[in-house]
């Protein structure tokens, strides 16, 4: 091919064509990027839990991100929001072969920017488990309690 002779600089010019298409390339991607690479409207902040019992705050901080994400959240909002999760009670009580489990939990979410309170969120619930092992009743107390209060977050958000 001609234009890659030596003699007629043509290897350099082709170099330096391949080097714009490739940055041409990265700004079009860039550029294209699904709305879903956005970050989100709102991420998850401090968590705190009240109850001493080993692996809470863990659980509580996987439940609030999980349903966080199931969230219908507005795309078009520019506005960033922190959303700080208190887990305030956690209870367990026994009677025979039956454990019933409370839960309550308090949220608020906050201006990214400069902190300013946009919402206080609270979600309760109870659950009952059969036999003396309170686990199921604690996960579904917890993740019930964690979905009420997480229930108005759009709400919340798109009312700015």
């Amino acid at each position: 091919m001609d234009f890659m002779r030596q003699g007629r600089g043509g290897g350099r010019a082709f170099a330096r064509n391949r080097g714009l298409l490739a940055a041409t390339l990265a700004v079009a991607v860039l550029l294209a990027a699904p709305a879903s690479a956005r970050l989100p409207p709102v991420v998850v902040g401090k968590i705190a839990a009240s109850v001493a019992e080993p692996g809470v705050a863990a659980q509580l901080r996987d439940l609030v991100k999980t349903e966080l994400r199931a969230l219908r959240l507005p795309d078009s909002t520019e506005q960033r929001y922190l959303l700080d999760v208190s887990l305030d009670e956690l209870t367990t009580s026994s009677a025979g072969q039956k454990t019933e489990t409370t839960c309550e939990v308090s949220a608020t979410l906050r201006d990214a920017d400069d902190g300013a309170l946009h919402a206080i969120l609270r979600g309760r619930a109870r659950a009952g488990a059969a036999g003396p092992q309170p686990g199921r009743g604690r996960v579904a107390a917890l993740t019930g309690a964690v979905r009420s209060a997480l229930r108005r977050v759009p709400e919340a958000v798109s009312r700015r």
